[in-house]
């Protein structure tokens, strides 16, 4: 989650190279459309470093009183956060209906391509990253991947 206090920048997701089915349904019953917004700001936070662009920690460099100005203390963190999800893709989220995780949120991604549905971060992560890299390789996403084996 976005740190506070500290600058937001809203970059644009990989447009040009997305390849995500326009879905304005889940085939999944009881889904309504999820606030994207956590999913937004660490995809955003990769496709940001996979640019080059500075991603520090607060408190990234160790100092202490009196501060060297030579070398001083990282102390600013920007946040980078997709402007939208890329074009073609929708999250969803579901509540689980019994056991001990009653009324916890799952989450689903839609609009990939093979007609599957991303459950995690770090797989739709992974799927954006390699449409940042302009497709180039073997995308290592679950969906991408089973469909190749």
């Amino acid at each position: 989650m976005a740190a506070p206090n500290q600058p937001v920048v809203l970059i644009n997701p990989p447009w040009a190279v997305s390849d995500g089915l326009t879905t304005l349904t889940c085939h999944y019953p009881n889904v309504q459309r999820a606030n994207d917004l956590q999913w937004r700001l660490e995809i955003g936070q990769k496709v940001a470093e996979s640019r080059g662009l500075a991603n520090l920690s607060m408190f990234s460099k160790a100092y202490s009183l009196p501060i060297d100005l030579a070398n001083p203390p990282l102390l600013a963190t920007t946040n980078y956060v997709l402007s939208a999800m890329p074009w073609g893709y929708v999250l969803w989220s579901k509540q689980r209906a019994g056991g001990g995780s009653r009324g916890k949120l799952d989450y689903y991604v839609s609009g990939h391509p093979k007609g599957k549905y991303i459950r995690s971060i770090k797989q739709f992560n992974t799927h954006v990253l390699w449409l940042e890299g302009g497709k180039q390789g073997v995308c290592g996403c679950k969906p991408c991947y089973r469909k190749m084996g």
